[in-house]
């Protein structure tokens, strides 16, 4: 039996927080960090990882 390695790359883009002109110089937080954190785990927990689950018993 031959074997095959399947290497996979995911992306997900920044989710940029609202910058108002006032902050201009006082922050330079630019990204919506719980956002990105939230939105990183939902799409975890229905897509990538069943994804993985699924591939291991293959």
């Amino acid at each position: 039996m031959k074997k095959i390695c399947l290497c996979f790359q995911i992306h997900q883009p920044y989710r940029l927080r609202r910058y108002r002109f006032f902050d201009i110089g006082n922050s330079h937080y630019y990204t919506d960090d719980f956002l990105n954190e939230d939105v990183f785990k939902r799409i975890a927990d229905t897509c990538y990882l069943p994804a993985n689950r699924l591939l291991l018993e293959l």
